[in-house]
């Protein structure tokens, strides 16, 4: 959780994409290093790294792809469609969950995965929603840029102040997401 909380808080920390594909790289040299027995002197991914050793067999693939995962977010860039969201929030918290399931000992199955995937599109969304004034102060838009057209809404105009009803029409669109997809998601699995 906190490895994920430092990670997500890069680009919000950031004015320019290259400083934090710079720290989003010295992630990835983090977690290598630690997971041969490194230490980088950072508390977090020190604890990471000995979480890494004991329970995950060294294996990086989730901490890299959550870490790859969070460029997107420096682009300040719309996702196309609910697919790609998706796609993006199993990357991220997705990966997270199903590195709980390993740091638990639980073995990776289809199923747990599907599990994991669908946590994590909701746990991303619902943090979307309880952080948009934030997001949007730093230009990032948690929603698809399919549903920003149907609402008739720009990113200029969604953080404009006072919003518009077209704004609030946007908003309700990402609980929409949250309710109909992955819910439904998690209730399937």
């Amino acid at each position: 959780a906190a490895f994920a909380a430092e990670v997500r808080r890069v680009p919000m920390q950031v004015r320019e994409p290259m400083m934090g594909e710079v720290r989003l790289q010295w992630w990835h040299d983090a977690i290598d290093g630690a997971a041969k027995g490194g230490s980088s002197g950072h508390p977090v991914a020190d604890a990471l790294g000995a979480a890494i050793r004991r329970r995950c067999h060294s294996d990086t693939g989730l901490l890299h792809t959550a870490v790859e995962a969070r460029l997107f977010d420096l682009s300040r860039g719309l996702h196309a469609d609910d697919a790609g969201l998706g796609t993006y929030l199993e990357a991220t918290d997705g990966c997270i969950f199903e590195l709980g399931l390993a740091i638990c000992g639980l073995p990776v199955s289809e199923h747990r995965r599907n599990i994991a995937g669908a946590s994590g599109r909701a746990y991303g969304l619902a943090r979307a929603l309880v952080r948009l004034p934030a997001l949007l102060d730093k230009g990032g838009f948690p929603m698809p840029e399919d549903r920003l057209s149907e609402a008739q809404v720009t990113p200029e105009t969604l953080v404009a102040r006072p919003p518009t009803s077209e704004t609030v029409r946007a908003v309700s669109s990402i609980a929409e997401i949250l309710e109909t997809s992955a819910l439904r998601d998690l209730e399937i699995v």
